[in-house]
This record gives structure tokens, C-alpha cells and sequence, in this order.
């Protein structure tokens, strides 16, 4: 190999995951599922994963990622009025879905068994419009919903369920075993043996960083057996079996108290609201967006308000957003965050935590036509600022599969409520199911970032050389960093440190040279420590060893043409995207063989980088 060709041996990878300020772009894939409406379910063998096994058409399932990264998903109802009690899981490593337990025929009973006592028959029956939370140790939780899809005030459930994964057994621990229970709250503050919330659908429910399960607002029945929207906030600490009635009024459909935006008070609270968003950050604050004080069917007075519970202070706080309802969108320029973009009301979205500690926003239904969106937000928690990523700023979008596991620039799912929604652990966004106001949907989509590779954070570069891994990185100052470590891995999943250096403020570059690397690739990342104590990972650097796949470009530097040469086949027909120094897409290109010429005459003079769908990156000279 001549000394041009091992130049090319680059891959430059940004290392703060997203920036708000810089150009955010990224392409869908439909990964599985069926591109039409009303799909039925291949349910295949109990507990056994099939390229062929797919839930069935559904949305107000319960959607969920476990410690693992793997994805799950309960019950719901189809298109035909049918509930379901099903439990599948996703494994994104295989592109496999397992149908785990439930019923693979609809509105089935459950089996309570006896309360607390775990058993293989346990189960809990078919339902829509409850919610799930998964604790520190992995188990799943799932709190009401209603046992048939024909919408009435005598479904409701307020039955608690745990789920254990090591065992695949369910455990019937709180709540009635029928319908229409009335909340019982006692007094604000204090757990009782007989506290209960009453029984509802479309909840948001928490496990916090303690393994108790928290659980907020509804469509449901307050302390008077009245039926409305609530806004009330429980506890339920598993080491007690009891609940606590923390915050929120114990009537049904009181208005939000917002104070000052920014500003936690103890008077704060949300309106009573249903199929509001709710999740939880990595520092255990509880958050919520958006939801419906009407019927959810007909709409109603819907928010775009997003607000954050801290358990430490047990004080809400508006963070961002209206503080009046109906308010539409400013979606702004796409890719771009800005302080006077916002998702606007809606209700039945799904809003989901990347591992950088960012929010991510999809679709749901306009309060005022009821009509859905397909449009991805991300949320800064840093800038406080939304930023419009992909989709339609129009209702109704329509889906565009493309290929199935094939990303483009034109793919995007179909504007739908009530769906799933995960991140998984390379922050790539996956969309599923859900209802479209017509139909339901069982398809799967994947969200990838097109890494925009910014100029103000710190890039990681790579190259083989000879028997040897050459690392170096450069920071520009624009990070409070204060150390840095380099980290190594042979799988690509368990790290080990290498290298540890304090970081220097200003522009500095580092290197450190991998003297005895292990055969085959190499897997190096970058942790970034910060003053604050944050920190944050750099996508992954792959280098080939001997014997292991190499991916080059030459001439380099070149003046026209240049050859992409690869030896991976799992590159084959997948896309080859080029980037400017500024994150612009600038030319794309499916990898078609071994040694395909790419045509560059167009370009001016510069650096440019050429991403491939395995994330590397090529760093190529034009003239």
C-alpha cells in the first residue's frame, strides 16, 4: 500500500452528540412492518425471535426500552375494536421481534391470581390507554387502561402490575381487580394502605432512581367518583405497598397554575390533561408535554406546555411552552434550534430522552381538527431551545417507505398519534405502530442522525499504521472539558481505558499511539468530562486489523474522481454520503461494488468527508 493510500485511512467523528446551534439532519428507514394500513400480527412461536414475527396493527399500547436497550411493547387495541394483552419484545442487535407472553387473540381477560404473589399464570387482561414504567433493576410496570376499545366510563382500570424478566411472570400488587374505581386519597403528603388513584387511561408514569413508581394526571375517576381529566401526582413505594397522593388536585378537570416560567413554586401545577408525554432525565426529574383537557376523541382545549416535577423539591416548574391552550407550531428552519420554535399543542405525541440528555418529539393530534402530524422535534435541555428536525410542518402527513432497511433523505413515517416511541443506545430514533385518524399502523421506523460533524466540539481521528492504531484528538476551547479518556473495545459494546489525559483550555491537540492493539477491529471512543461534571461519549472509531475490512479512498488527494474501495458486503447497496467542513450534505451515492468511482469535479477546492452507512468516516482532499 503506497503512502497516499494509508493517508486516507481516516475516520473523523464528532464527539458532542448533538448541537442545537449546528444544522441538524438525519434520514428515516422503514426497518420492518408492513408500508400499508391495518396490517394483522404473525405472532410465530412463544418466546422464539423470527425474521417474520410482527405485532399486529395497533396504537395506546404501552412502549417501552429496558436496561438493555432492548425495545417492548403491551396490548393496545387494532382498527377493529379489538384489545389486546400481548408482550413483545424488539431486539435491535437482531431486527427481531419476539412475541413473549399474553394472548395472541384479542379481548381476553386477565388472571389476577392472588394479590403480591407472583405466578406463571398471572396476566394481566386486554387493554388500551395504560401506561408502563421500567425500575433500576429492569422490571416493568404497568398501571391501568381501559378493557375495551368502545370508549365508556365503566372500562377504566386502576390495577398495578409488575413485571419481572427473569422470571416472565407477572404479579397482580395494587389496585381493584374491576373496573371504575373511584380514587381514594387521604391526605396530601402521607402513604396509606387504603390510598389508591382511581381508575383511568392515558396516564404518564416514572419508576425513579429508588425503584418507586410515580404516576400522573388522566382521563379518569376523581375522589367523588366523578369522571373527568386530572392532574393529581402519586408515589407508590414497592418497599410499603402503599400509595402517596403527592401533588395536584384531588377533583377532576382544575386549570394548571404556571407561575413564572423558569421558576419552581410550590404552588405550581399542570392542568388536568390526558395523552400528555411523560418521561424522566438522567438527573430523575420528571417531565411532561402537551396533552388534552377534552375527550381525546373530539379534541378539546389541548397544551403545549412542557413542564418538569423535581422529586427532590417536590415542586413543578413551567419550563417552556404557552401557558395557554390551541397554540400552534412555530417549526422555524428545519434542523435549526431557535428560541421562538415550538412543537405548539397537541396531544397523543410520544416524548422520549437520548443518551445526551436531549428530548425527542413525534407526531400526535392538532386539539382543533384533530388532525395528526409526522413531524420530529428535539428539545435542548442546555439552550432551552426546540429545534424541528424532520417531517411535515403541514398535517397529515403521508408515509414514504423507500427500501425497507435502507435510509433516505425521502423517507418518513405517516402523521399518526398514539404510537411507540424508543432511542436506542447510538441515539437513533425508532418510531412504531400508532393511529393515523383513519387506520392503525405496525410499522417500524428508524430515525439516524446525519452527524452535521461540528467545528466547535472535539473530533476524534484514526489510522492504522502498520502494526500500530495512531489516535489523536483536537479541541478548540469551546468545551469546559477537564479530561479526556480514550477508550478501547473488541466488540464494539464493553470499553476498557487505554489512556486518560487532563484536558489543556484553548485550542490542543492530543495523540496517543495503540502499540499492542488486539487482532481484527478495534473499537476507540472519547469520554469528555466536563467542569460541570457532565459528560458525554463520541460516536465509535473503527479501525481494521489485519485481516479485517478496509474501506479507502484514493487517489487522496484528488482532482476529479476518486475510488471508493471497500471489502465489507454489508455496505453493499447502503449510503455514502459526503460532507462539507460545515456539515452540508454535498453529494450522496449508493455503494454499488468493490471500487466505485465518484465523481467530484463539481466540488471546489477543500476537505470533505465521506460517511458510510457503518458510521465511518473518510476524510477526502479535493483539489
Amino acid at each position: 500500500m503506497n503512502a497516499c493510500l494509508r493517508t486516507t485511512l481516516f475516520f473523523i467523528l464528532l464527539l458532542q452528540r448533538l448541537s442545537i446551534s449546528a444544522q441538524i439532519e438525519g434520514e428515516w428507514a422503514w426497518m420492518s412492518g408492513a408500508n400499508s394500513a391495518n396490517a394483522t400480527a404473525i405472532y410465530g412461536t412463544e418466546g422464539v425471535a423470527t425474521s417474520t414475527n410482527i405485532p399486529g396493527n395497533r396504537d395506546s399500547q404501552s412502549g417501552w426500552v429496558d436496561p438493555a436497550g432492548n425495545f417492548w411493547l403491551f396490548g393496545g387495541d387494532d382498527n377493529n375494536a379489538n384489545t389486546m394483552n400481548d408482550l413483545w419484545e424488539y431486539k435491535p442487535s437482531t431486527g427481531q421481534w419476539t412475541w413473549v407472553s399474553g394472548n395472541s387473540s384479542p379481548n381476553t381477560a386477565g388472571v389476577y391470581g392472588t394479590k403480591g404473589t407472583a405466578a406463571a399464570t398471572n396476566m394481566p387482561g386486554a387493554r388500551w390507554g395504560q401506561h408502563m414504567a421500567v425500575d433500576p433493576a429492569g422490571n416493568f410496570w404497568l398501571f391501568g387502561g381501559a378493557t375495551t376499545a368502545n370508549f365508556n366510563t365503566t372500562t377504566e382500570l386502576n390495577d398495578l402490575w409488575e413485571y419481572v424478566v427473569s422470571t416472565g411472570q407477572w404479579t397482580w400488587v395494587s389496585g381493584s381487580n374491576t373496573t371504575g374505581s373511584a380514587g381514594s386519597y387521604g391526605t396530601l403528603g402521607v402513604s396509606a394502605t387504603t390510598n389508591q388513584p382511581g381508575a383511568r387511561i392515558y396516564p404518564s408514569t416514572w419508576a425513579d432512581g429508588s425503584g418507586n413508581i410515580w404516576l400522573f394526571g388522566g382521563y379518569g375517576f376523581d375522589n367523588a367518583g366523578t369522571f373527568g381529566n386530572l392532574n393529581d401526582l402519586w408515589e407508590y413505594k414497592p418497599s410499603t405497598g402503599q400509595w402517596t397522593w403527592v401533588s395536584g388536585s384531588n377533583a377532576a378537570n382544575v386549570s394548571g397554575v404556571y407561575g413564572t416560567e423558569g421558576t419552581a413554586a410550590a404552588g405550581n401545577q399542570p392542568g388536568a390533561r390526558n395523552s400528555a408525554s411523560g418521561w424522566k432525565d438522567a438527573s430523575g426529574n420528571f417531565w411532561i408535554y402537551g396533552g388534552t383537557s377534552g375527550d381525546f376523541f373530539s379534541g378539546g382545549a389541548t397544551f403545549g406546555d412542557l413542564w418538569m416535577f423535581a422529586p427532590a423539591t417536590g415542586e413543578w416548574t413551567w419550563v417552556n411552552g404557552d401557558n395557554t391552550t390551541g397554540v400552534s407550531a412555530v417549526y422555524g428552519t428545519e434542523g435549526i434550534g431557535a428560541a421562538a420554535n415550538k412543537p405548539g399543542a397537541r396531544y397523543a405525541e410520544v416524548v422520549v430522552p437520548d443518551g445526551a440528555g436531549n428530548f425527542w418529539l413525534f407526531g400526535g393530534f392538532d386539539g382543533s381538527t384533530g388532525s395528526a402530524y409526522n413531524d420530529l422535534w428535539v428539545y435542548s435541555q442546555a439552550s432551552g431551545q426546540w429545534a424541528w428536525v424532520s417531517g411535515a410542518n403541514s398535517f397529515n402527513g403521508a408515509a414514504v417507505y423507500g427500501t425497507e432497511g435502507v435510509p433516505a433523505a425521502a423517507n418518513v413515517p405517516s402523521a399518526r398519534g398514539y404510537q411507540s416511541m424508543w432511542v436506542d443506545a447510538s441515539d437513533n430514533v425508532w418510531v412504531s405502530l400508532g393511529y393515523d385518524g383513519n387506520n392503525d399502523n405496525n410499522d417500524l421506523f428508524k430515525f439516524m442522525i446525519v452527524t452535521p460533524l461540528a467545528l466547535d466540539g472535539l473530533t476524534l481521528q484514526g489510522m492504522r499504521n502498520g502494526p500500530v492504531n495512531d489516535l489523536s484528538w483536537t479541541t478548540n476551547g469551546a468545551m469546559s472539558v477537564v479530561s479526556l479518556t480514550l477508550e478501547r473495545s473488541t466488540d464494539g459494546q464493553t470499553y476498557s481505558v487505554i489512556a486518560t489525559q487532563a484536558a489543556v483550555m484553548g485550542q490542543q491537540q492530543y495523540s496517543y499511539i495503540d502499540r499492542q492493539p488486539p487482532a481484527g477491529t478495534c473499537f476507540y471512543r472519547v469520554e469528555a468530562i466536563q467542569a460541570n461534571g457532565a459528560c458525554d461519549f463520541s460516536p465509535v472509531v473503527a479501525l481494521a486489523g489485519t485481516g479485517g475490512s478496509a474501506n479507502l479512498v484514493y487517489p487522496n488527494p484528488t482532482r476529479n474522481t476518486a475510488t471508493l474501495q471497500t471489502s465489507d458486503n454489508n455496505l453493499l447497496n447502503t449510503p455514502a454520503r459526503l460532507f462539507d467542513m460545515n456539515g452540508r450534505i454535498v453529494g450522496a451515492w449508493v455503494v454499488t461494488g468493490g471500487a466505485q468511482v465518484l465523481d467530484l469535479g463539481y466540488l471546489s477546492g477543500g476537505v470533505y468527508l465521506l460517511q458510510l452507512a457503518d458510521r465511518q468516516t473518510l476524510k477526502i482532499v479535493k483539489e
